[in-house]
């Protein structure tokens, strides 16, 4: 078993490398959720700011989301390879395109263009 000193452990541990495929699930539940809150201001009349700022933190957590990915993929491509091949987490890479898909319709509100071109 291999001892890592301190000082080099601590710097590791925040590392793009350990960034999971999988968080980009979480932009799809807030997302969904800021479209929920959007229908319920048409059902119960309910104030759209709420939605708004959902959706502008799951826009966010996508944009923030798909740099760090960026660099790992920089950084360390032989990582995203192998979650990739990764008969589990493999399956994963398909939240970034669903991520996509559900910021359609929350940016799709205040821009069609955008909307459509995502």
């Amino acid at each position: 078993m291999e001892t890592i000193p301190i000082d080099k452990k601590q710097r590791s541990i925040g590392s793009v490398q350990f960034l999971p495929v999988n968080l980009f699930a979480s932009v799809m539940g807030i997302a969904g959720l800021s479209l929920a809150w959007r229908q319920a201001n048409k059902l119960f009349g309910t104030s759209t700011v709420i939605a708004d700022a959902i959706g502008v933190v799951a826009v966010v957590m996508f944009i923030v989301l798909s740099i760090a990915y960026t660099s790992k993929w920089i950084q360390y491509p032989q990582k995203v390879a192998g979650q990739f091949m990764h008969p589990v987490s493999g399956n994963f890479f398909g939240t970034i395109s669903i991520s996509i898909l559900l910021l359609s319709p929350v940016l799709g509100i205040y821009s069609p263009k955008i909307g459509q071109a995502l």
